[in-house]
């Protein structure tokens, strides 16, 4: 065990303290009758050179560890005639051994003074090359000595393993210190970022859901609105992503971030996220073109994860090329029964990037291109790196400066034949898509309140507002609904708490069995497993698109 500097020179003092007093009782001892001279001025030059080495510690001189450890040694050698002697100087070697272990930092240092005890007890043990100073001693002293050698290992190892055991649980209460803090840091963290997330979506759903709503139902606009519009609608899709990357850097950092495992079709997946990217490519006139399979077979894993991949990879590639083209590639590659790979190759006509760059390129907040580089958190790389990696797979770089960039994301999948409706999306193009279904849509907030009972008039379906859980509760004991749009953070009662009194068997609700779908803005893990376990059937998180909540809604109406 390695000691911190501080407490191996608090150590080396305490040793050297008790060296010097056991010192000046073997001085006593040696002013006995039958007790030589040799062995009295050899104790006394001893006591000076420990009285010495006391103020070289005190000064905090270098090296003081080892000159401690040859002292001890010397005087062990110097006084121990060897274990068929008459004394037991031979057992010092266990408290030496151990201040060797604790004292001495560096593992060369340890092996060398580890190796001279060994010398030393093969020249007092075979050879005559040792002053047998002890052989001198007669009469009552060899019993004294005996005994002072007994006390001085046993006072110098209880001391060592004291020290030991004390800065072993120093460390221990300092850690558990360290993870208290780290633990209320990290919940603080959550706290916050869960609040400010709320906050952040909750304004950005409205702009969103208006945007979209005034997309879809003004005709003839003006010159130049309908731009103006998706402009704004673009900008608030650039800000939510922004949003999500912050979310899922705090995810990763605590271990939340999980996985689904669903069916799902890649060629879908790619075709979705060229037609989201598309107009932004459109803008800088790059062309933005699909080659390879387009057949690719269903497989199973998390479509979100591996579709918020993509958008990562074509997005900078989009960002960062100026002129030119943006080109994916897809392929997949069988390695056994229904297992294989699938590879998506993303190629820009950008600048390309500087080998000293890419070794750095996924990591966090790195942005490339100085003051001038596209807007961005630099942290989609790192996390699309992440992501792939806890799905088994893995993205690669190839580039070159003047001649662009080609990441590659490679990540093994199992073919299903799950049926595809799960992931297929609806139209809004049909306005009766909810006709016929009564909805209560439980929210507080006025704002969102006006967005989505537009956006359920836009669908044609038959509604009821609370705007807190206690009304919530009063009209579901009072009517029958096909589906409850319910916010997370209301007053009187919050979403858990309503989810958790109507599927509870006990309570007076009349349709204990009606879907629920969260509406939160509240996107965090840990959320979404607290409202499924209220008894919620699905979750929403806030901005979410009109086409999202028809096809979450009908889902589940369908399912009911």
């Amino acid at each position: 065990m390695i000691l911190p500097n501080p407490v191996r020179r608090q150590l080396l003092s305490k040793l050297v303290d008790i060296a010097i007093a056991l010192t000046a009782l073997f001085l006593v001892v040696a002013m006995f009758p039958g007790a030589s001279d040799l062995i009295y001025q050899s104790e006394a030059v001893l006591l000076a050179l420990f009285l010495a080495l006391r103020i070289l510690v005190k000064r905090n001189l270098k090296h003081c560890d080892h000159l401690f450890v040859g002292l001890i040694l010397a005087t062990i050698t110097y006084f121990d005639d060897g274990y068929t002697g008459i004394d037991s100087t031979w057992i010092l070697h266990i408290p030496l051994t151990l201040c060797v272990w604790v004292l001495i930092e560096s593992a060369k240092g340890r092996f060398f003074w580890l190796a001279m005890q060994a010398v030393s007890i093969g020249l007092v043990n075979h050879t005559q090359l040792t002053p047998r100073v002890d052989t001198f001693v007669q009469g009552t002293a060899p019993l004294w000595n005996n005994h002072l050698n007994v006390l001085s290992a046993v006072t110098a190892s209880l001391l060592l393993v004291r020290y030991l055991h004390k800065f072993n649980q120093d460390i221990l209460a300092e850690a558990q210190t360290q993870r208290k803090q780290a633990e209320a840091a990290s919940r603080a963290k959550d706290e916050f970022l869960s609040h400010m997330s709320h906050e952040l979506r909750t304004p950005l759903n409205a702009i969103q859901g208006f945007s979209d709503l005034a997309l879809q139902t003004v005709r003839n606009m003006p010159d130049g609105l309908e731009e103006n519009l998706r402009s704004i609608r673009h900008s608030a899709d650039h800000l939510t992503h922004l949003v999500n990357d912050i979310l899922d850097l705090a995810r990763l950092e605590n271990g939340s971030l999980a996985l689904a495992c669903g069916g799902f079709g890649p060629a879908s997946c790619i075709t979705e996220t060229l037609d989201l990217l598309r107009p932004l490519a459109r803008e800088k006139n790059i062309e933005l073109v699909w080659m390879g399979e387009a057949n690719l077979p269903r497989v199973l894993g998390d479509r979100v994860r591996w579709k918020q991949i993509l958008l990562n990879l074509v997005g900078n590639a989009i960002k960062y090329t100026r002129k030119g083209h943006v080109r994916i590639t897809s392929q997949w590659e069988s390695t056994g029964a229904e297992l294989g790979v699938l590879t998506v190759r993303v190629t820009d006509t950008g600048n390309g990037i500087a080998p000293e760059d890419q070794e750095k390129i996924f990591q966090r907040f790195q942005r490339l291109g100085g003051f001038d580089a596209p807007s961005g958190t630099g942290l989609g790389l790192a996390i699309s790196d992440v992501l792939a990696k806890a799905m088994g797979g893995l993205i690669t770089l190839q580039s070159r400066l003047g001649e662009g960039s080609t990441f590659s994301v490679a990540i093994p999948f199992r073919q299903t034949d799950e049926d595809p409706a799960s992931q297929t999306q609806l139209s809004l193009a049909s306005p009766q898509s909810l006709r016929g279904y009564r909805i209560l849509l439980a929210e507080d907030n006025r704002v969102n309140i006006r967005l989505a009972t537009q956006v359920l008039k836009t669908l044609h379906a038959e509604f009821d507002v609370a705007e807190d859980g206690g009304k919530a509760l009063e009209l579901l004991r009072s009517t029958r609904y096909d589906l409850v749009l319910l916010d997370l953070h209301m007053p009187v009662h919050d979403g858990f708490e309503v989810a958790r009194q109507i599927r509870d068997p006990a309570s007076d609700i009349f349709h204990k069995d009606v879907p629920i779908l969260a509406l939160t803005a509240d996107a965090f893990e840990e959320t979404r497993r607290k409202a499924l376990l209220a008894g919620m059937d699905d979750f929403l998180p806030k901005p979410f698109r009109i086409v999202d909540l028809a096809d979450r809604a009908l889902r589940l109406v369908h399912k009911a």
